[in-house]
C-alpha cells in the first residue's frame, strides 16, 4: 500500500471548483430571498459589474505586458484598476452610482453613531 500525495493542481481543481460552485449557489440564493424584500435590478447589481470587470480585467492584462515584474507595476497596475472600472461603472450607471454611494456612505456613519 502506497502514500498518495496530493499536488497543489489537485487542490486547486477538486476544492477550487467546490468553491466556485457553492459561492454560486450561494449567490442565487441571497439573491432570492433578498428580491423577496427589496426591489432592485438585477442588471445594475450584477451584469454591469460584471462587465466593468472584464473591461477592467482586459486593460490590465494588455498594460502588464508593457511593464516589468516590480512593486512598482504592481502599484501602478491597481490604481490603472480602480480607475478603469470606476470609470466604466460611471459610464453604464451615470450619477445614480454616485448617489447611491453617498446613501450607503450615510447609512453607514448613521449606525455608528
Amino acid at each position: 500500500m502506497g502514500i498518495y500525495t496530493i499536488t497543489r493542481h489537485e487542490v486547486w481543481r477538486y476544492r477550487g471548483l467546490g468553491r466556485i460552485c457553492f459561492g454560486g449557489i450561494t449567490s442565487i440564493i441571497a439573491i432570492a430571498v433578498a428580491r423577496k424584500y427589496v426591489n432592485f435590478s438585477l442588471t445594475d447589481s450584477m451584469i454591469k459589474p460584471l462587465i466593468g470587470a472584464s473591461v477592467m480585467g482586459l486593460i490590465l492584462v494588455i498594460v502588464r505586458r508593457f511593464l516589468p515584474v516590480n512593486t512598482t507595476s504592481m502599484a501602478v497596475l491597481a490604481l490603472l484598476g480602480l480607475i478603469v472600472y470606476g470609470a466604466s461603472m460611471l459610464t453604464m450607471m451615470g450619477l445614480t452610482l454616485l448617489e447611491d454611494a453617498k446613501r450607503s456612505v450615510r447609512t453607514l456613519l448613521s449606525r455608528g453613531s
